[in-house]
């Protein structure tokens, strides 16, 4: 989610000393850390292959912004970004460009 948090910085201006919440959504649809073993010598690797989350800000003239993560890296080549407002309304869709693109 590492991509996803630089557009939060990026695009949107989300400062770590701004975050008042930050919430990891556990359920395993939306996140999940796997277990590996090493094939030498059995040493145990943990990955995230997926992860969602919620960073609220402080509030900042009179509001606060929450933003909702969603990142898979093993969903597919599609990435992309949904930005809406607090009603649910799309108002702005980020797509990755492909490598043939």
């Amino acid at each position: 989610a590492s991509q996803e948090l630089a557009v939060l910085v990026t695009k949107f201006g989300v400062k770590v000393d701004e975050i008042e919440a930050f919430k990891v959504n556990a359920n395993r649809l939306f996140s999940e850390r796997q277990v590996f073993y090493d094939a030498d010598g059995g040493k145990e690797r943990t990955d995230i292959s997926r992860a969602a989350f919620k960073i609220t800000t402080k509030q900042h003239h009179g509001q606060r912004r929450s933003v909702s993560v969603m990142a898979d890296r093993c969903g597919g080549l599609v990435s992309f970004a949904v930005v809406k407002s607090h009603t649910g309304k799309e108002l702005q869709r980020y797509q990755s460009q492909g490598e043939d693109e």
